[in-house]
């Protein structure tokens, strides 16, 4: 990301989603949803799909603007970043698609779950599926239909869903995230907040 004031101020707070339905909601801000390329985990060496390294493997950023707040951090306003590629991305997609819309847009309203796993394969971790919803706004968008892997990729068959064996607590996770009221976003930031909470019930 390109924004002097993220690297100033240390920008928005990551999304992750570890256990099965966790979930995000917010409004989509600025600055504009940006295709970036992943980096390694722990040397943070940009990825490529191939050893000549002419592949870069992309994933989406997304940057959000949800109810939640970190009770220990007071400067948090409730913006976040989200990472989108492989079931992430397609579930989004899907709910683009479904709301009639050609891409992501600023001011539209965005929902995704995490809802299972996927088949594992040899030597490699189970992988995350997702749902998701969408809500647009009358603003330009932002296509995001597209898909950074390669082709080859895209060719092996959807990955099927388990049901998950693991029990989910019955009390809030014990983090410092709380939720507040759509009464405390700004008013086209609730507007659609509100439409997105409308769909999903």
């Amino acid at each position: 990301m390109s924004d002097f004031n993220d690297f100033l101020m240390g920008g928005a707070k990551s999304i992750s989603f570890e256990e099965y339905d966790d979930t995000v909601v917010g409004v989509i801000v600025e600055p504009q949803p940006e295709l970036v390329q992943m980096t390694d985990f722990k040397t943070g060496d940009p990825l490529f799909w191939d050893k000549e390294e002419t592949r870069p493997k992309m994933q989406l950023v997304i940057n959000l603007l949800t109810q939640e707040r970190d009770e220990d951090d007071p400067s948090d306003d409730g913006r976040r970043r989200l990472y989108v590629k492989g079931n992430m991305r397609k579930a989004i997609a899907g709910a683009v698609r479904a709301a009639g819309a050609k891409g992501l847009a600023i001011g539209g309203g965005l929902q995704v779950t995490f809802t299972g796993e996927g088949e594992k394969e040899k030597g490699m971790n189970p992988p995350k599926l997702y749902s998701a919803k969408y809500v647009k706004p009358a603003a330009a968008e932002v296509p995001v239909d597209r898909d950074p892997e390669p082709e080859e990729e895209e060719e092996k068959p959807a990955p099927k869903a388990r049901t998950s064996t693991r029990a989910k607590a019955s009390t809030a996770k014990a983090s410092t995230r709380k939720a507040t009221s759509s009464e405390d976003l700004p008013p086209a930031a609730a507007a659609a907040l509100e439409a997105l909470m409308a769909k999903s019930s």
